[in-house]
């Protein structure tokens, strides 16, 4: 069985074209919206990390001068211990 071609009109044609572009235009505009939202949402992620990077480098210059003979006294002294052979003065509460 033999089958004939189809045959169409200009006018069919132009509208079938006209429709694909219309679906490429539109595809173009989600992906594009969407990019635009992950990119944001990139760089929202960079500032945080930065941020991070810097909090984690305070922290361990914290750790290191807490580590160190002067880090261990100055501790001590806050939490109220002295030295031996160091009295220990507390002024009165009011």
């Amino acid at each position: 069985m033999k089958t004939k071609p189809i045959h169409l009109k200009m006018k069919t044609y132009l509208l079938l074209l006209a429709a694909i572009v219309i679906l490429f235009v539109a595809a173009d505009s989600i992906i594009s919206s969407k990019s635009e939202r992950v990119r944001s949402e990139i760089n929202e992620i960079i500032e945080q990390n930065s941020l991070l990077e810097a909090e984690l480098r305070d922290l361990q210059d914290e750790l290191a001068f807490i580590k160190t003979d002067e880090g261990i006294e100055l501790y001590a002294r806050a939490s109220g211990m002295s030295m031996p052979g160091e009295v220990h003065y507390t002024s009165p509460r009011k």
